[in-house]
């Protein structure tokens, strides 16, 4: 079950791709809503490549999380000619032209490996949930104590967002939960310009 996510114009090698890959795997085109591709990531089916185009950087490292936690062939696909990779972004291949070759010859070496938190976490619970909230505020009061208070919807879109997440897919350990909280919240504020 690789995982190819394809990052800014990447896109337009989806076709190159399927036709490259269609005797080894079925090819299946994520577009839809993000949710829905979470949901899909955790609940892979086997022989299948799934294309994962168009995302922004906190999604992207979602995706690197349950691909991680599911030991799963995982590459990040940057078109050469309009790279919008960042440097979060994980197992990077650019290309100016579609190689196949080269793309089969990176599944090879970019099988990930789940980490000791992932093989050990625990499924969702109430109390779980209420300890992932309690997280979120410990998290907001130490690195975003400086935030402005209008901002705080940001916060909660976050939090919305990996609660459901979480829900989906809940192996995902309560330490990954974190990392990827403060991934999104970072994000959403640097794009918004509202450190104060």
């Amino acid at each position: 079950m690789p995982v190819v996510l394809l990052i800014g114009t990447a896109d337009r090698f989806i076709p190159k791709i399927e036709d490259h890959f269609k005797e080894k795997y079925e090819c299946s085109v994520l577009k839809d809503s993000y949710s829905n591709i979470r949901s899909m990531m955790a609940n892979q089916e086997p022989n299948v490549l799934y294309i994962v185009p168009n995302l922004d950087k906190p999604e992207r490292y979602e995706i690197f999380c349950l691909a991680r936690k599911n030991s799963q062939i995982f590459v990040s696909l940057i078109d050469e000619l309009n790279n919008t990779s960042v440097s979060s972004d994980k197992n990077t291949i650019s290309m100016a032209e579609f190689d196949g070759s080269l793309l089969e010859s990176k599944f090879s070496t970019s099988k990930m490996k789940a980490t000791t938190a992932n093989k050990r976490s625990k499924g969702v619970s109430f109390a779980s949930l209420s300890d992932l909230k309690a997280s979120f505020k410990k998290i907001r009061e130490s690195n975003f104590s400086n935030v402005h208070s209008g901002l705080a919807y940001v916060f909660e879109k976050c939090e919305d967002r990996i609660i459901k997440s979480w829900q989906h897919n809940p192996e995902i350990s309560l330490d990954e939960v974190e990392k990827c909280y403060k991934t999104m919240v970072n994000y959403e504020l640097e794009t918004k310009g509202s450190w104060v």
